[in-house]
């Protein structure tokens, strides 16, 4: 998930990523992280990858 951070005035708008650590908790960070999925059908993988690509342009 990333969530709207306002900007801060001084340079461009930066973005808040919602990652999930270790433990299982969530937390923010400046820097999206390299793995992602859905937590219903269970499919996880890169974010890099070709598929993850074409779901995030098609705006999933």
């Amino acid at each position: 998930m990333t969530d709207p951070m306002p900007p801060s005035g001084d340079g461009p708008e930066r973005r808040l990523h919602t990652l999930i650590s270790r433990d299982g908790r969530p937390y923010l960070s400046l820097s999206p992280g390299t793995l992602g999925g859905h937590r219903r059908t269970r499919v996880y993988g890169r974010l890099d990858c070709p598929s993850a690509l074409r779901a995030i342009a098609g705006g999933h």
